[in-house]
């Protein structure tokens, strides 16, 4: 029997050994068709002390690798474990959330049997409780770019399942902690042209915990800054590519102005300018939220808008801060 090989890359720092043990074993397929190879990553000062977690039950289709660096960046961990995979078939999986292993089995089938460079899931959100918070869907779009620019993508590192061939010369953005895999599927989909399909089943669990993570534990306005430059040069390399159009541009700039309303309050100035480069897209886009809707508000210049709600906004951000200071922080987060 021709086995088709799939390789499975999971950053750790080796602290959250009982989460890293179901990570691990929800790689596992009951199908003889496939064969797992898990790449644990230890990445961090710890490294060298690190040992698997227990009684892992390594069924025969299955292998476990370890390799360890002193650096403690996911994305380094990331892209060292890409160096060193030997499937035909490549996904990330973070050592805090877990696939859904029949799932996951059928994304990897569908992929051969479509003969695909990629696709991408959905997702669960669950809590430390197990409590279902929301199930994340694929857009509803036809095209890896389209579904990758638009503000409705899903960006979770497990969702999208590779063939390892197109994966050659990229790297995750090192030394960046939150919006890394906006980043990174941005990068990839950019790069070349790739044939990609919806696998409309949830695929795994983005598990939120209280506990330590390598990303950091709270959103940062700041950060969108990654995504929005990304989107930015995206554009630049579609057009050199021929291969932008009227409704990428209109993704591109909702997307964009999505981002300037969130991260507004955090930088005026530097956002004003994005939403500058959004309007030079599509001179009638505004940001998707609710309030550019408002009877009175719809005529206004979105740019002049957003300046009007800022200490509004101000006062709310304030406001927030100080009650997470008094009852304390909700390690849950959204997207």
């Amino acid at each position: 029997m021709i086995r088709q090989k799939i390789s499975i890359i999971i950053p750790a720092t080796g602290k959250r050994q009982e989460l890293l043990r179901r990570a691990i074993v929800s790689t596992f397929v009951d199908d003889e068709s496939l064969f797992t190879e898990i790449i644990v990553v230890v990445n961090g000062s710890e490294a060298g002390s690190f040992v698997l977690p227990n009684s892992i039950p390594l069924p025969s289709n299955a292998a476990i690798h370890v390799l360890q660096t002193e650096q403690a960046d996911a994305n380094h961990a990331r892209n060292l474990g890409i160096e060193h995979a030997t499937g035909q078939l490549l996904r990330f999986l973070d050592d805090d959330d877990y696939l859904i292993p029949e799932a996951a089995k059928a994304q990897y089938q569908f992929v051969l049997h479509e003969n695909l460079d990629f696709c991408s899931g959905n997702a669960e959100i669950r809590d430390q409780n197990n409590e279902l918070l929301d199930i994340l869907s694929q857009p509803d779009e036809q095209t890896a770019c389209e579904a990758t620019l638009t503000r409705k993508r899903v960006q979770l590192t497990f969702a999208p399942v590779y063939r390892t061939a197109t994966l050659h010369g990229l790297q995750w953005p090192v030394g960046l902690r939150q919006s890394e895999d906006i980043v990174w599927l941005i990068r990839y989909v950019t790069a070349a042209h790739r044939h990609w399909k919806r696998f409309n089943h949830v695929v795994g669990v983005w598990y939120q915990h209280a506990g330590e993570r390598q990303s950091l534990n709270r959103p940062s306005g700041f950060i969108h800054e990654a995504t929005a430059q990304a989107l930015l040069e995206a554009k630049n390399t579609l057009q050199q590519q021929g291969r932008w159009d009227e409704h990428l541009a209109d993704l591109t700039a909702e997307a964009l102005m999505d981002l300037v309303h969130r991260a507004f309050p955090f930088r005026p100035l530097r956002w004003t300018g994005i939403a500058n480069r959004a309007l030079q897209i599509n001179r009638r886009v505004r940001p998707p939220q609710p309030v550019y809707t408002y009877p009175g508000f719809h005529h206004i210049d979105p740019r002049l808008l957003l300046w009007l709600l800022l200490p509004k906004r101000w006062l709310s951000l304030g406001w927030g801060g100080a009650k997470s200071l008094i009852a304390g922080y909700d390690y849950r987060r959204a997207l």
